[in-house]
């Protein structure tokens, strides 16, 4: 997510637009094996993907990133999101 665990002064970048619904990180593309998709939940317990839409974008930390950009489209009054590896629990 852009952070170093070699260097404690740089960490992950994730930013949220709360007027949007929009939540968005970095995600490293270089390597096929690391994947991250982001889910939400209205109750913390039951993670879904369905109701956002995902739109990736030019990293400001090179070409080895995207910004990857998760909206919710639904109606409900409060939604959490999580950005996890596919199959998490």
């Amino acid at each position: 997510l852009g952070g170093n665990a070699n260097d404690a002064s740089i960490v992950p970048m994730t930013f949220l637009d709360p007027n949007t619904g929009t939540i968005a990180f970095n995600v490293r593309i270089s390597d096929p094996t690391y994947t991250l998709v982001g889910q939400r939940s209205a109750d913390l317990d039951t993670w879904v993907t369905d109701e956002i839409s995902v739109e990736d974008s030019a990293s400001s930390l090179g070409a080895d990133f995207v910004l990857r950009s998760i909206t919710y489209s639904g109606t409900a009054d409060k939604m959490f999101f999580r950005v996890a590896t596919p199959g998490a629990d």
